[in-house]
């Protein structure tokens, strides 16, 4: 069913659009998202329909809800795609802004078409590292229980200790070792979309990096 939308949600709906595109024109990725001109095409009929006295209204949305549609595609990549930035916390407060806007949209169009995903800045970092002192008992007798079952692999990577890889191993994230040292160079949805490699080397990181461990669910 087509969503039925009134003039102040129309003048909302071209607010997001506007931020959603500022955001996307403005991020350090060369390569231009392919939903981006489903984006541009929805906000330049909603600014002809505003011109024309609201004229059409109704039609429109049907316009808008199909684009919308093919903007959220998995091929065109609207709720897969993120602002990439090398400082956590620009990289966290954009695409907090990003997913707002397109998190108002899709209400708006009552198209349920885009999940709430979790950014976290450098204070989220550093909580998630002092709280892992609650669950620290939990983690070691865990593994200790691995190490007894199946003994201590050594990390193939420097920086990470010895015990998250062995868990990495334990939760088969990877294939080979090949695979587990690309895992831990690509950034996970699940961890914020930052990379464990990225996540150790900040101040307690050894401990955030284990807190998001945990979560994973095998």
């Amino acid at each position: 069913m087509i969503a039925t939308i009134n003039k102040q949600q129309l003048l909302r709906l071209k607010d997001e659009l506007i931020q959603a595109i500022y955001i996307v024109n403005n991020q350090k990725q060369r390569e231009t998202p392919k939903f981006l001109s489903y984006l541009n095409v929805m906000k330049k009929n909603i600014e002809t329909c505003i011109d024309c006295d609201y004229d059409g209204l109704e039609e429109l949305v049907g316009y808008l809800c199909d684009d919308w549609t093919m903007a959220c595609k998995v091929d065109y990549g609207l709720g897969t795609w993120y602002v990439k930035d090398d400082n956590i916390d620009i990289k966290a407060t954009e695409n907090r802004k990003f997913d707002q806007a397109i998190i108002e949209i899709d209400k708006i169009l009552q198209t349920n078409h885009i999940m709430a995903r979790t950014w976290y800045d450098s204070n989220d970092l550093h909580n998630i590292g002092l709280s892992f002192n609650k669950c620290k008992n939990d983690w070691d007798t865990m593994i200790n229980d691995i190490i007894n079952k199946y003994g201590l692999i050594k990390s193939e990577i420097a920086v990470i200790p010895d015990d998250i890889w062995t868990y990495a191993k334990y939760l088969s994230i990877a294939s080979d070792n090949n695979s587990l040292i690309n895992w831990f160079s690509k950034e996970i949805p699940g961890f914020g979309y930052l990379a464990p490699l990225e996540i150790v080397k900040l101040v307690n990181g050894e401990n955030i990096l284990r807190s998001f461990m945990m979560d994973i669910t095998i």
